[in-house]
């Protein structure tokens, strides 16, 4: 079950600040000045990289990264009061400071610029920390988080460029791709982030979806299941949600997903893995565990599936630590009690493929 979020972490162009246009006539105006030619908006969109010397650098062969910044942020400060928020951008982030999430920024526009552009739109005591000139987004995030004690599991960062989705997701921290900004969806779907925004709606819709979850008493329909390997091994997971129980993959079901839809998706994006021969195991109640962080009432529809290409085993942000165990190893372990359940349930119905 996905941890609710606790702390967002937003980029600044493309993300929150629609500056396209901006950063865009900023980046000719560079060029141009250092004896570059000018790029069309598809190139540009198309090419722009951070860091920015992957895109620069053989653009304006010999010039230096100081050199560049600083003629491109002479052009930038110079249109900077073309720069808005995109739509709907100020009222979340005001609805999630009053819901007491903490709110960051972590952007490679200078601080001088940033402070200046949230202090026009009366967004300054909305964020804890405001980070700018961030250009090794890797080592400043990694950095954020340790200084500020961010649980990765409760942290969501939101860019709208493949580096941000890479850098995210390389922190261990719950990655979702703006598609409104930079980057096209292609470029940014290759990077599998945790989570595809359409639009600032749909990140509105799926903080409210956690808010939802942590004020009102509801029963959270769940599904997960046991993968088995060609060895016969099984396929557990050990999680901070879980207290650091071992168990099983899986997540809550989407609105309009059947239950093995679910079951497929969940498992896909917590391990990497496409599973074949599901079968129906059992269904649980899970009735405010005091093995799970926070007080709920889950309801766990378990599966038990054949997995494939198990080398292909990767696991996202929810996970500490996954691992292949046989049978008696995983009862060997600090299981989980839904996840104990399950496998007695598996063995009493004799459910075990076992090559």
């Amino acid at each position: 079950m996905t941890p609710v979020i606790e702390n967002v972490i937003f980029d600044w162009s493309g993300t929150l600040a629609d500056d396209v246009d901006l950063t865009f006539h900023a980046t000719n105006g560079t060029l141009t000045q250092l004896g570059g030619e000018p790029v069309d908006r598809e190139t540009y969109r198309r090419d722009f990289k951070i860091p920015v010397m992957e895109f620069y650098g053989s653009r304006l062969p010999g010039r230096s990264l100081d050199e560049i910044d600083g003629v491109f942020f002479d052009e930038y400060e110079g249109r900077l009061d073309d720069v808005v928020l995109f739509d709907g951008a100020a009222s979340l982030l005001r609805c999630l400071r009053a819901r007491g999430l903490r709110l960051f920024i972590l952007s490679t526009v200078p601080n001088r610029y940033l402070d200046r552009l949230l202090t026009r739109h009366g967004l300054t005591d909305l964020f804890e920390e405001v980070v700018g000139g961030a250009f090794d987004k890797s080592r400043y995030l990694a950095d954020l988080l340790r200084r500020r004690d961010l649980a990765h599991d409760r942290t969501l960062f939101v860019g709208d460029t493949a580096h941000d989705i890479e850098v995210g997701r390389g922190a261990g921290v719950r990655t979702a791709a703006a598609l409104w900004g930079y980057a096209s969806r292609q470029m940014l779907e290759a990077e599998t982030p945790d989570d595809l925004l359409e639009s600032m709606a749909d990140l509105q819709a799926m903080l409210d979806r956690d808010h939802l979850l942590e004020t009102v008493p509801l029963v959270i329909p769940t599904v997960g299941g046991v993968l088995e390997d060609d060895a016969g091994r099984i396929l557990l997971v050990r999680t901070l949600k879980w207290s650091g129980t071992w168990g099983i993959p899986g997540g809550k079901i989407q609105y309009g997903e059947t239950m093995e839809d679910a079951y497929e998706r969940e498992i896909k994006e917590e391990t990497g893995l496409d599973v074949e021969n599901t079968r129906l195991v059992m269904i649980q109640d899970c009735i405010e565990s005091t093995e799970f962080v926070k007080p709920r009432h889950f309801l766990l529809i378990n599966y038990v599936s054949r997995a494939r290409e198990t080398e292909r085993l990767t696991w996202n942000y929810e996970i500490e630590e996954a691992r292949w165990v046989t049978l008696d190893e995983a009862r060997a372990l600090r299981l989980n009690e839904p996840t104990r359940i399950v496998l007695d349930e598996i063995e009493r119905l004799g459910l075990w493929e076992r090559s």
